[in-house]
């Protein structure tokens, strides 16, 4: 029997709910959805093989920024 894995983010948001709920401190379980989110985004973009090199990054940059540092 295969042991399935459960997604952080899928876990925290149901933490979020049962919270709800239960008319519980919601505040933990929402900082832990919005972590596991920032984590899934991360773990996305290093496994993204398109990522931009380092020089792109920093011209968008400037043009989002208008060249202001």
């Amino acid at each position: 029997m295969a042991t399935k894995t459960i997604d952080p983010v899928v876990a925290a948001r149901s933490a979020v709910g049962v919270a709800v709920r239960r008319g519980r401190d919601e505040a933990p379980a929402r900082r832990a959805l919005a972590t596991a989110k920032l984590r899934r985004a991360i773990d996305e973009a290093l496994a993204d093989q398109h990522a931009p090199t380092a020089e792109a990054r920093a011209e968008l940059a400037e043009i989002l920024t208008g060249g202001a540092r």
